[in-house]
This record gives structure tokens, C-alpha cells and sequence, in this order.
């Protein structure tokens, strides 16, 4: 895979995590006893190219509403960007965070992250482990930092779970 091209997928992702990262600390500040709900969708930048924002985003909210609606879990406010949600909650930030991790580990390809006055709440802070890989049983954030797998292989994961997970 050409370097040039995934240098510039790095920079465009880091741009894009900047900007989600501004917002959030406004909704946090604005709401300062709740919490922020940042859902992504985790596929290899190469599948924003083959798939469309409209099938990856479908995807992430048929998954959601099903899932937040049958926790119970009520919004203040919702934000729409072309690949995450954001959403405010008054619900206790722990219990959310909890809530998010088993929605994490039945839909693998959600990206659920919380974020509190603090900061983010990790698995660690609610007593769960890392999030492990989709390819191997590494945690994921290793295997990520170290690049161990290529992104034809994660493209092609993203692109196999979708198809199955959808029952097409």
C-alpha cells in the first residue's frame, strides 16, 4: 500500500478526532454533571472509500437505537457528523460506560467512547479489561500502536462482519 496514502488517511483521522474532541469538551463543559457519548464506527479508512458514510452510518444507528433503547438510556442532545454520533446524557457516566462495553463487544465494529468532566472513562476505570483486536486476542489499542495488521486485512474483516452482521 502506497505510504503517501496512508499518511494522508493518519492525518485526515487525526484531523477529524480533533475536531470531535473540541466539540465534546463543550458539550462536557455545557453539561458538567452527565456525560458525552462519542459512537464511531471502527473500519479502515480504505472502507470510507468502498462503502458509503450512509451504509456505515445505517449500520451504527440501527445497532445503536436498538441497543440505548433497550437500556434505557435518554438523551439531552444528539450531534450528527459524516462518521460519529455525540449525544448527551444526564445518566450516571459509569453505568453508561458499562452499558457502551457490551454494546462494543455484540456489535464489534462500534466505536463507543464516554467522556465526563474528567475526561474519557476507559474500561480499565469501570474494572474491565482492554478491548481486544478484531483479528488476533492481543488488546487492541497493541495492536493498533504497532500496526500489526495491514489494512487489506482489516478492510476485508470490516467488509465480511458487515455482510454477516446485516443477515445479507
Amino acid at each position: 500500500m502506497n505510504s503517501q496514502f496512508i499518511s494522508s488517511a493518519k492525518r485526515v483521522i487525526l484531523s477529524e478526532k480533533e475536531y470531535e474532541l473540541s466539540i465534546i469538551e463543550k458539550l462536557v463543559t455545557q453539561n458538567p454533571a452527565g456525560c458525552v457519548i462519542e459512537i464511531g464506527v471502527n473500519v479502515v479508512y480504505l472502507a470510507r472509500e468502498l462503502l458509503s458514510s450512509n451504509d456505515i452510518r445505517q449500520y451504527a444507528l440501527q445497532k445503536l437505537c436498538a441497543a440505548f433503547s433497550k437500556a434505557g438510556i435518554a438523551f439531552t442532545q444528539y450531534i450528527d457528523s459524516e462518521y460519529t454520533f455525540l449525544l448527551v446524557s444526564d445518566s450516571g457516566v459509569r453505568s453508561i460506560k458499562r452499558i457502551c462495553c457490551d454494546i462494543e463487544e455484540g456489535y464489534r465494529l462500534l466505536d463507543i467512547d464516554v467522556y465526563d468532566a474528567h475526561g474519557c472513562v476507559s474500561r480499565l476505570d469501570i474494572g474491565l479489561s482492554e478491548r481486544k483486536c478484531f483479528l488476533c486476542d492481543e488488546a487492541a489499542s497493541w495492536c493498533i500502536f504497532n500496526e500489526m495488521h495491514s489494512a487489506e486485512e482489516l478492510l476485508e474483516y470490516t467488509l465480511t462482519y458487515m455482510k454477516n452482521d446485516s443477515g445479507t
